[in-house]
């Protein structure tokens, strides 16, 4: 009689064992997978910071370490990503990246990243900040002798004038502005140079103002299909904001043209 009592319990049993080993099991891919995924993630978000960083440090006078350079690749499974043959999201922030001599700070953010390089990216946005080095540099490599100086929201430079055989110095205040492919800083206010106060200048302060906008194109520093967005400036920064739509990767190496 008690054989025939315990056959039913361990018939009743096995079902439950194999439920336990089935929820294990999934439980253990699903596991497995995001780890796996976490890796993949992890993996290719370190391989872009080493590219990125190979690549600025081919340019002479740079060098760039992968450990500078923070990568997120974003959205849901990078495997996933990856085999549909585009990533949603990448965001790369470089700080203090040695380039050409000059430190930058670099953010990107490019959406609709293709595996395929012969693709275009759909949207690239971003921006460079430089210090006065920097700026003193740009401005040399485009033969403008401009000597600018940083402020709060403005900048500060110093022109001559002739006036009725009189040379004068004025000190002007410029806001910083962008066209597609040039820097630009154009004046808004100016000041004479101490010792010539008994001048009358009014009919020259706007002729002044209007004649010395400082413009210098970059459009041939940077990727073909990139435009310049804005700018502003601080007492110790230069920040340059641009962004690209259906940018080809493959492209990259070619850069624009200054008229």
């Amino acid at each position: 009689m008690t054989a025939a009592v315990d056959a039913p319990k361990a018939r009743r049993r096995w079902p439950i064992v194999v439920a336990i080993v089935l929820v294990v099991l999934v439980a253990a891919l699903v596991a497995a997978y995001f780890i796996a995924d976490s890796i993949a993630r992890s993996t290719g978000e370190r391989l872009v910071a080493e590219k990125f960083a190979e690549k600025l440090s081919s340019e002479e006078g740079t060098t760039v370490s992968p450990d500078d350079i923070d990568v997120t690749i974003g959205g849901a499974s990078v495997i996933a990503q990856y085999l549909g043959g585009s990533f949603e999201s990448v965001h790369v922030d470089a700080e203090g990246i040695a380039f050409d001599g000059t430190p930058l700070d670099v953010t990107i953010q490019a959406n609709g990243v293709p595996t395929d390089m012969s693709k275009p990216v759909n949207t690239v946005t971003g921006s460079v900040a430089f210090d006065q080095a920097g700026l003193d540099s740009l401005l040399q490599k485009n033969g403008t002798d401009a000597d600018i100086t940083l402020g709060d929201g403005t900048v500060t430079y110093s022109v001559s004038q002739t006036f009725i055989g009189i040379p004068l110095t004025f000190t002007l205040t410029a806001q910083p502005s962008t066209t597609a492919d040039s820097l630009v800083f154009t004046p808004t206010s100016g000041e004479l140079a101490a010792g010539s106060a008994s001048i009358d200048i009014s009919g020259l302060i706007d002729a002044v103002l209007a004649d010395n906008t400082v413009s210098f194109c970059i459009a041939d520093q940077i990727p073909a299909g990139v435009d310049l967005t804005g700018a502003e400036v601080a007492t110790d920064s230069v920040t340059v904001r641009f962004q690209a739509g259906d940018l080809v990767i493959a492209d990259l190496a070619q850069t624009g043209t200054c008229s």
